[in-house]
């Protein structure tokens, strides 16, 4: 979606699957696919402006608690702005990491609920 906006964008995800249909996605309307890559966000060296981050919930890719930290905590170190889509409210979770949640709203996608919070 950054791309159609004249947008500087990159992505990366855990999930190799989803990293693939990503690529798909990019292809199809003419984005250089290779702007996704497969890594852990706990291995990202750069540092951003902006962050969106979806919160893996185990649905597609599993994950723990532990590993959902691990993610909210990094984003804390490469990016001062981040965007995080969430499965269930993890605020306090987010606070502790450091981030000052600026606005925050919940909207349901079939059967359960995505959290989104705009955090500096």
């Amino acid at each position: 979606e950054a791309l159609s906006m004249g947008i500087n964008a990159c992505g990366s995800a855990i999930n190799k699957q989803i990293v693939s249909r990503a690529r798909d996605n990019l292809s199809f309307f003419g984005y250089n696919r290779e702007i996704i890559s497969f890594k852990d966000i706990n291995d990202i060296k750069q540092t951003y402006d902006t962050c969106i981050i979806d919160i893996p919930y185990g649905l597609f890719t599993k994950t723990t608690y532990e590993a959902q930290k691990n993610i909210i905590y990094s984003a804390r170190r490469i990016s001062k702005k981040v965007i995080f889509i969430t499965f269930e409210n993890m605020s306090s979770l987010i606070k502790s990491a450091g981030f000052v949640i600026k606005d925050r709203g919940s909207v349901n996608k079939g059967k359960f609920k995505r959290y989104i919070e705009i955090c500096n």
